[in-house]
């Protein structure tokens, strides 16, 4: 059972809040009664105890917060009804459940995910190095004009030459500004192309579901999608 919560979800009551995306996050239902909270990648994010998320199991207790402000209790969205009934315990006579089949297609597919998970990890810090690089460059012309000062200051020679030296390092001052701030100004768009393309890739083989910024080795751990249960590993 998926409920799709947002001020045009299927949830069972009406949200207004404009800071609330239109489909801003998936409730999923699991066997064992939990509840699994998918963030759909909304503008102002999931919050569960303060803390953002983008997928999370909790029980139907949680309180789970859209936004900067609204907020809901997770049993008024998904009430346990009559229906739902306990999962049936196999006593001990039961007889052995037939060996589970695997499709090649989706281990091999799923194997892949390890590429894209060490490239996205690759990507994310060579652009966080590049922010703090081009940040430093901010710092040099300062540190250009104490050295012109200082030498003009110690080399009477070049006193002659104060005023060709001071515009010709103001000059390069304004060049280097300019282009660290371009670049830091282009860094919360790189990284959002980034993430965007990383959603895509890193979905489950079978249903195509984003697998959330668990790391290759939590969902090689997992074993299977916790949408589809489609298992990628061999146990």
């Amino acid at each position: 059972m998926e409920i799709i919560v947002g001020r045009k979800g299927n949830q069972p009551f009406e949200i207004a809040d404009k800071s609330v995306s239109g489909k801003h996050l998936k409730l999923t239902v699991l066997n064992d009664g939990k509840i699994q909270v998918e963030d759909l990648g909304s503008t102002n994010g999931t919050f569960i105890d303060g803390v953002r998320i983008i997928q999370k199991v909790v029980d139907r207790n949680t309180i789970v917060q859209m936004g900067p402000q609204y907020t809901f209790l997770v049993k008024d969205v998904i009430p346990m009804t009559t229906t739902q009934k306990p999962p049936v315990q196999t006593p001990p006579s039961a007889p052995t459940p037939p060996k589970e089949e695997y499709d090649p297609e989706v281990l091999r597919k799923f194997e892949s995910l390890e590429h894209v998970w060490n490239k996205y990890q690759e990507e994310k810090i060579r652009l966080q190095k590049d922010n703090v690089v081009k940040g430093n460059l901010r710092m040099l012309p300062t540190a250009l004009l104490g050295v012109l000062g200082y030498l003009i200051s110690c080399i009477p020679e070049l006193a002659a030459f104060r005023i060709p030296m001071i515009l010709a390092g103001c000059g390069l001052g304004v060049i280097i500004t300019w282009i660290s701030f371009k670049s830091a100004k282009n860094m919360p768009e790189q990284m959002e192309k980034l993430n965007q393309k990383f959603q895509i890739d890193y979905v489950c083989p079978k249903c195509k579901q984003f697998l959330g910024f668990t790391p290759y080795e939590g969902l090689r751990n997992k074993g299977q999608c916790n949408a589809c249960k489609t298992k990628w590993v061999k146990r």
